[in-house]
């Protein structure tokens, strides 16, 4: 199992920037060069003795120590984004929140349907619950923000 003191005699972390150094030279590698590669869904991976790991569970055992109790979440959607800032210990819904983000440009908790409306919708416990039709994108997304305090605030 890979330690924190581990990963801080092989790589530098810079928290500002999420990105990772090599601390020495070693076949291939350089001191100093960016460790890490960006891997088919997004993530940037590091190979660290035999084995990868994503850049953004190697930024939390570097920082506090131990790997998360939960999932790694990017607060601005972007997964190659590894700054300590950006990253937060969640629970599976909590991440599956944020999953929707980026995609096509949508704000988070809408989908637009065929009848000129937009659907607002929050996943609550892996099941999704509908919040309602709205004339716009901004609309839906304010009732999806509105239940996601309420959800997050422990009121139903």
């Amino acid at each position: 199992m890979l330690t924190q003191e581990r990963l801080h005699s092989l790589l530098d972390y810079d928290q500002s920037t999420g990105i990772f150094t090599h601390k020495s030279t070693r076949r291939r590698v350089k001191a100093g060069s960016v460790a890490g590669t960006p891997h088919h869904n997004g993530y940037i991976v590091i190979g660290v003795d035999g084995q990868l790991y994503g850049a953004h569970r190697l930024a939390w055992l570097f920082v506090h120590g131990s790997f998360p109790i939960n999932h790694i979440d990017h607060k601005n959607g972007i997964k190659a984004d590894n700054s300590l800032n950006n990253l937060r210990d969640v629970t599976i819904s909590q991440n599956q929140r944020n999953s929707y983000k980026h995609r096509a440009g949508r704000l988070v908790g809408t989908t637009f349907i065929q009848t000129d409306r937009w659907k607002a919708q929050i996943a609550i416990n892996g099941k999704s619950t509908h919040l309602g039709l709205f004339a716009t994108e901004l609309l839906a997304h304010i009732a999806f923000k509105a239940a996601e305090s309420k959800l997050l605030a422990g009121v139903n």
